[in-house]
């Protein structure tokens, strides 16, 4: 996410940051991240893929707000818990405790990231810059119909020029000596 919350995706082939193949697994995708302690994420929604969030080690606090509830509630999770967020759902990290926080994310259908020289062109996250009152204010509005329908094709071409960019091997992924780069994102 672009507030530091740290994403480590290793398996998913609709993601620029790798060199997986794109028809290897369109269903899923899985990745690894890290809340830092007293960290909170900004509020997003994914409007197309549904998302797991397990927690590996250490607790996170989920904030969340489905379109079945009327208000926004808190799941609290500890290692060996999750938490299944549909699409639409607005959520927030937040790790209160004074130690990292590990998840493992799993996200289907694969979750789109397209970056392409530094440039991010495609991410399956909207990052809501409002905090939980003006949202609720909006009705819980991030998006409309007609909106909706423009990032849903915004989706398929990023998909289309990734398996491009990925057949004509024209993509940067990272430097295996260093090691996986962490992105940012969810």
């Amino acid at each position: 996410m672009p507030d530091g919350t740290r994403v480590y995706p290793f398996l998913n082939p609709a993601d620029s940051t790798n060199d997986l193949p794109p028809e290897l697994s369109p269903g899923a995708s899985v990745a690894l991240g890290e809340v830092r302690p007293g960290h909170a994420s900004k509020i997003h929604m994914h409007p197309f893929v549904t998302m797991i969030v397990w927690v590996m080690s250490g607790r996170l606090s989920l904030r969340l707000k489905d379109k079945q509830s009327r208000t926004p509630y808190t799941l609290r999770l500890r290692a060996g818990e999750g938490a299944l967020a549909l699409p639409g759902t607005f959520l927030q990290l937040l790790n209160g405790s004074r130690t990292s926080c590990r998840v493992l994310y799993i996200a289907s259908p694969a979750y789109v990231f397209l970056k392409v020289k530094r440039k991010i062109l495609y991410d399956d996250a909207i990052v809501v810059d409002a905090g939980w009152d003006e949202l609720a204010r909006l009705r819980w509005r991030a998006a409309t119909a007609s909106t909706l329908a423009a990032l849903r094709a915004a989706r398929v071409r990023a998909l289309r020029r990734l398996r491009t960019l990925k057949r004509k091997r024209l993509l940067s992924p990272p430097s295996r000596s260093r090691g996986r780069r962490a992105r940012s994102g969810s």
